[in-house]
């Protein structure tokens, strides 16, 4: 869970009460000039009249906006990593990039040991692959973070297509342009190399598939064959992004589409066996994959590297009902400090049932604020007008509904919970939204038609001013933040790597600045080819191993002087280092 100190929370905090200022003030305008917001809403029937009737148009407009306010909030402010989540992921997009799963078991490993990442028998990330190859994919293209972009992009345009088969097609397209011009995704899925994006496209697509076979049932070959793709592509999707929530969105979803196959009218096994068959290739290629890739990072095909990290490292199990286990024995105060400090005493929270209900109810705040925010407040209680679900939209939104509360009931049964987390649901979410848009739209008062229009008009305008806002927010970040420490960390990177030489920069697990967030020994995937390495001070007598080790290379230590991070040589004694 986010701390309070992070410049992400500020960033969101701004954000909600910038779009509930902008949505008031709009609001107090349209009630004094009621036409004021008219003529933007002809342009916007205009363009969705051109655009709607075809699903590539659609899904293409919804794409290059996505990947527009992507790429203009990256103008503004540079994305640089802090969170050790980013380095992890990064660290997993640069073994990929290189054609490798994992990387080869590091020297003196313990001076390298971080949170989240796998340093023992190899050196690789923790988590599942899918973020780390889109990563890969933006490396390959000129910086990681166009990977980002570009996953973020196709997410938005995936839920204008899966919803083609949920609603009207200008509602689609609505929805997947609300999706883009969504402040958190933009701000954070599509600026942070956290992820999202990967798994909210990979539940798109599942949900998207899910509608058309159920609407049509008896599918022909070839509709059978693209549909068993998505399908089975989609389960691989979230088996390597969010594997644990997509195990629980897809099983409902499993249940139903087996059911409407195998018990309908026309008994059409025809139909089934011709989606099962595509599906079920794709499945076993993933599961393949996936067993390769936890082999040679763990040597068991069946078991995870998140797994064996948790095994390794952690001292907090992974459920609130699950026992906790004895912390193993850690090599540095820091490492010791983010397991045993940081998360289990996050764990330790939850002990106590009215503090875990109080911090239930600040997780869904929190996803409230990121998915629907002030400027959507009313939609999803305009969407659940009826009192039953009479008409197949209310049985559909009910069902959509039900999946979120499934998803995000279990997904409280884990200590720390964040937006990302349940980025699956975001095409239902998006399904919910757009339906109360359009059943408030529908009742045609006056008032209620303004406070939508203000809603959305504030949300377009605070994603214009979205782009200056870490500037903002990185001017309050306090001194000893996290941000500030990554910020100096990469800039001092780059003036080692270009006054030549090799370097190894070692930071003291003690320092009084130092903090369980703060992103120390990352580096990257290539530890022989890197200019400079970050790592933990070691004990002294450990200094000549690591002299051995790495012959070619000064060495560093941090130190803070005068509210800042300076550099200070480790002195050379009869042509060695000490």
């Amino acid at each position: 869970m986010i701390v309070d100190e992070d410049p992400l929370t500020r960033l969101f905090t701004i954000i909600a009460a910038g779009e509930l200022a902008i949505m008031l003030a709009l609001l107090v305008l349209l009630r004094l000039r009621p036409g004021a917001m008219s003529a933007p809403t002809r342009a916007y029937q205009r363009i969705t009249e051109r655009v709607s009737s075809s699903c590539w148009r659609s899904c293409a407009l919804v794409f290059v906006v996505s990947l527009g306010v992507c790429a203009l909030m990256a103008m503004a402010d540079r994305p640089v990593p802090r969170i050790h989540d980013e380095f992890s992921y990064l660290l997993a997009g640069e073994t990929f990039s290189a054609g490798r799963v994992a990387g080869e078991q590091l020297p003196v490993w313990r001076t390298f040991e971080t949170p989240h990442v796998v340093v023992q028998p190899v050196y690789a990330s923790k988590y599942p692959p899918a973020q780390g190859l889109t990563l890969a994919l933006g490396m390959l293209l000129g910086a990681p973070i166009i990977g980002v972009w570009l996953s973020t992009a196709a997410m938005s345009a995936s839920v204008c297509w899966a919803l083609r088969a949920w609603t009207r097609p200008n509602w689609a397209l609505a929805a997947g342009m609300l999706v883009a011009l969504t402040p958190g995704v933009i701000a954070w899925w599509g600026h942070t190399y956290w992820g999202g994006s990967v798994a909210a496209l990979a539940g798109a697509l599942l949900f998207g598939a899910f509608r058309r076979i159920w609407d049509r049932p008896d599918l022909t070959l070839g509709r059978g064959l693209t549909l068993g793709v998505t399908l089975g592509f989609s389960l691989v999707l979230l088996a390597c992004s969010r594997p644990f929530e997509g195990c629980i969105a897809s099983l409902p979803v499993g249940g139903l589409l087996a059911w409407r196959l195998l018990a309908s009218r026309r008994r059409s096994f025809t139909g089934a066996f011709r989606l099962a068959l595509p599906t079920l290739a794709v499945l076993a290629a993933g599961a393949l994959a996936i067993a390769s890739l936890n082999r040679a990072t763990t040597g068991d095909p069946t078991k995870m590297p998140y797994a064996l990290h948790t095994e390794q490292y952690s001292a907090t199990p992974m459920f609130l009902f699950q026992e906790r286990p004895e912390p193993p024995e850690y090599s540095n105060a820091a490492l010791r400090e983010f397991y045993v400090g940081y998360e289990a005493t996050l764990h330790r929270k939850h002990d106590r049932f009215g503090r875990m209900l109080e911090l239930s109810v600040w997780k869904l705040a929190m996803l409230w604020g990121f998915y629907v925010g002030p400027a959507l407040v009313l939609a999803p209680f305009l969407a659940f007008r009826a009192r039953a679900p009479r008409s197949v939209r209310e049985r559909w939104l009910l069902f959509a509904s039900l999946e979120v509360a499934l998803v995000v009931s279990c997904s409280l049964l884990v200590p720390w919970l964040l937006p990302h987390y349940l980025a699956p649901l975001t095409v239902l979410a998006a399904f919910v939204l757009i339906e109360g848009i359009r059943a408030g739209l529908a009742q045609r008062s006056p008032l209620l038609t303004q406070a939508i229009a203000a809603g959305l008009g504030a949300r377009c305008l605070i994603v214009l001013a979205l782009p200056f806002l870490p500037l903002v927010v990185r001017h309050l970040d306090p001194a000893d933040g996290t941000g500030p420490w990554s910020r100096w960390r990469a800039e001092t990177i780059a003036s080692l790597s270009a006054e030549g030489g090799r370097h190894l920069v070692f930071v003291d697990p003690r320092a009084p600045w130092l903090t369980s967030h703060h992103a120390v020994a990352y580096n990257p995937a290539s530890i022989d080819d890197a200019p400079v390495l970050f790592g933990w001070t070691p004990a002294r007598a450990k200094l000549p191993e690591i002299s051995r080790a790495f012959p070619d290379r000064s060495m560093w230590r941090v130190v803070r002087r005068d509210d800042a991070w300076t550099l200070v040589q480790y002195p050379r004694q009869r042509g060695e280092r000490p």
